[in-house]
Formats: C-alpha cells, sequence, structure tokens
C-alpha cells in the first residue's frame, strides 16, 4: 500500500474502509427507498485506499456547512499521478437539468445540495491530510490538491421525460470541483472503470 493509505488504514475504524478487491471495490446504499443500490467500480490501484465518508458521520455543522459527506473517496491512480475521487449515490433529489446536462446547475441562483455535500467531503479529506500529518509524521495527503487531483461524481438512475431534450456535458469541462461534478447516469449493478469518471481539460 501507497504510505498515506497505510497510514488511513491504521487511524480509521474499519468499518469505514472499502477493501479493494482484485483491483475492484462494490460502492452499496443500505438505504430501505434507494433505487440504486450496487455500483462496482473497476481498474482501482491494489495500493490506494478507498474510505466511507459518511461512515460515523456526526451532526456537527448545520445545514450546507458540513454536516453531510459523500458515499465514498477513492484513492488511486490516473495517468501516472494519484488522485481523490469523491463518489456519491443518488436515488432521488436530482432536477431535471443537472441529469440532462452531466453537471450541476443554478437554480434561482444557488447550487443543488450535493454540491454542499462534495464541498464538505473535500473539507474533510483536508482534516484527513491533517491528522496524518500531525499524529503520523507523513505529509503524502497533501499531494492531492484541490482542481488538480480531487475530482467529483454523481451517480444515479433517474431517467428524463420522454420528451425532455439531453444536452450533452462539455468533454473539456473538468470535474475537478464539486460545482463541476459529473453527474453520470448508471444502471443498478453497474460495472464502472475508474478512469472513466476522470474527465481533465
Amino acid at each position: 500500500m501507497w504510505e498515506e493509505a497505510e497510514h488511513l488504514s491504521k487511524i480509521v475504524q474499519d468499518t469505514a474502509r472499502i477493501e479493494h478487491s482484485d483491483h475492484e471495490i462494490h460502492l452499496c446504499e443500505r438505504d430501505k427507498s434507494a433505487v440504486l443500490k450496487n455500483v462496482y467500480i473497476c481498474n482501482i490501484t491494489q495500493q490506494g485506499i478507498s474510505l466511507k465518508a459518511d461512515c460515523h458521520a456526526e451532526a456537527f455543522f448545520k445545514k450546507n456547512y458540513g454536516n453531510r459527506r459523500c458515499d465514498c473517496i477513492t484513492l488511486s491512480e490516473y495517468n501516472s499521478k494519484r488522485v481523490a475521487l469523491f463518489i456519491d449515490m443518488k436515488s432521488k433529489s436530482l432536477d431535471d437539468k443537472d441529469v440532462s446536462t452531466g453537471m450541476p446547475q443554478l437554480h434561482n441562483g444557488e447550487y443543488p445540495d450535493y454540491v454542499c455535500q462534495l464541498k464538505s467531503s473535500s473539507c474533510f479529506f483536508d482534516f484527513l491530510s491533517s491528522v496524518v500529518n500531525d499524529f503520523c509524521n507523513c505529509d503524502a495527503l497533501y499531494q492531492y490538491t484541490k482542481e488538480s487531483h480531487r475530482f467529483f461524481v454523481i451517480l444515479h438512475n433517474k431517467k428524463l421525460p420522454s420528451l425532455s431534450t439531453i444536452i450533452p456535458r462539455l468533454k473539456t469541462k473538468p470535474n475537478n470541483t464539486p460545482e463541476t461534478a459529473l453527474v453520470l447516469y448508471v444502471d443498478e449493478g453497474s460495472k464502472l472503470n475508474f478512469e472513466s469518471l476522470i474527465i481533465e481539460e
């Protein structure tokens, strides 16, 4: 394992980790009302680690100020560099515009709640970086810098009405901020290639 992955596996609860089994992770939504319950991410670096970012979350912050986090943060390799992929599975609460364009859209001047959720997750990652640095004397997590080594994706299986117009996402628009997250339709039980979830300029 990478040095940062070893330290994270040592300091977080076992229930907060997702095993990299044969270069693959299984994302599982246990909410009974969820429509999208199982997704598999393939071709993940074995030396990395995946964390259930919303596991053991405490209601310390008020709504939209760090109170919610994404389902998973995966550290893996992309184009010979180490990256952090922030993943959340949604079964509802997605606007048709977000679905049709493949990225968050402003609604009455504000981004949807899941953008705040992804921002909270990125802040949580900053906290993890400080913990690993201060308690384990390892600064390796600091290499996962914002806008170059962090990427964000929302997985969903919301189908648009038949008369809706689908506007293809701009392929050149990287998903390296919560505001430009990749909003991607997937089927239940889908297997996704890790590299397909990252868009760079």
